[in-house]
């Protein structure tokens, strides 16, 4: 009996091996690289369009937000909201006064910017590792360009699901907020001091610098995923709520011209959008990566930010 139970251990755990994380991505990488030399003409088309879609929407968008977030972070600007802002954070997630700007430039501005300044803010300590926790769980929002204009706009064709999307949007990021305003990371982290070499005196050069690296690791990241999905629907017929799992923009196209209720379409693009997409997480990662936050606590938050937005806009929704 023991030597059963023993050899049963050992499949399990050669199984475990298998299936790892790591040779998970390999197989995955495996595919795309064969898929891109039987088909380069389609994976071309795929990387195309990801570009396209960086270079006229993410780019103009967000590049000139990197630069000047970037330039307050530099020259101690941050102080001046705080003063305004600091007993009102304080009260609603616990939070000092430099993350009311925070809150505020990633509600206007969209993903993934609210990641990049909240790691910019905890590099250049402005906060410490608690607060950097705190303030990731309410400042990963879409913009209101992106719901009102692209989604409610052109897509649902109705501005007031849009009104709605961003409501249930930016609603459930303050619950999300609240519900962590007392949470304390298990293993603290202090950020390292900026090596001297590395803190120029140009301190415009030394934006530009770093948002345009930022700005082309999104366009890297778009790319990479515009043609990973169009490799997995070779394969299978994903549906819009996957699509749009993987990349927001073309999960809520799907949903909206499919054949269910307006209602229906707004609340699961509440979700869709609130939850952000893979191809989101990627990049917010990408920033919050050198701040050691695991992706485990980001996921899990996300996840339940989107369960808030979903309940909100089903009730919302009632006054279509």
């Amino acid at each position: 009996m023991k030597n059963i139970n023993l050899k049963n251990k050992i499949q399990l755990k050669h199984i475990g091996k298998i299936f790892s994380l790591q040779n998970i991505i390999f197989f995955i990488v495996l595919y795309l690289m064969i898929a891109l030399i039987l088909n380069p003409t389609k994976y071309i088309t795929s990387a195309s369009e990801g570009i396209m879609l960086w270079a006229t929407n993410l780019l103009p968008a967000l590049f000139p937000f990197f630069i000047l977030t970037k330039l307050i972070m530099e020259f101690d600007l941050l102080e001046t909201s705080a003063r305004f802002m600091s007993k009102l954070m304080k009260k609603i997630f616990n939070t000092s006064g430099n993350s009311g700007y925070l809150f505020l430039i990633s509600i206007f501005s969209g993903y993934p910017i609210g990641s990049k300044i909240v790691a910019d803010a905890y590099m250049s300590k402005k906060i410490d590792y608690t607060e950097l926790h705190r303030l990731i769980t309410f400042t990963s929002v879409s913009g209101p360009l992106f719901i009102i204009g692209t989604v409610g706009i052109n897509m649902l064709e109705n501005p007031i699901c849009g009104y709605i999307i961003i409501i249930s949007h930016i609603l459930s990021a303050i619950l999300n907020g609240v519900c962590y305003k007392n949470f304390i990371p298990h293993k603290l982290c202090y950020v390292k001091s900026l090596d001297a070499k590395k803190t120029p005196k140009n301190i415009l050069t030394y934006a530009v610098k770093n948002s345009v690296e930022s700005i082309l690791l999104i366009g890297g990241l778009v790319c990479l995923f515009y043609v990973g999905m169009d490799a997995i629907s070779s394969i299978v017929t994903l549906p819009p709520i996957i699509q749009g799992i993987l990349e927001i923009t073309k999960g809520c196209y799907e949903i909206s011209i499919s054949n269910i209720s307006i209602q229906l379409k707004t609340i699961i693009c509440t979700g869709l959008i609130t939850f952000g997409g893979l191809c989101i997480h990627s990049q917010a990662m990408s920033f919050l990566k050198e701040c050691n936050i695991s992706y485990k606590f980001f996921f899990t938050q996300k996840c339940l930010q989107t369960f808030f937005s979903i309940v909100i806009s089903s009730l919302l929704v009632l006054f279509i």
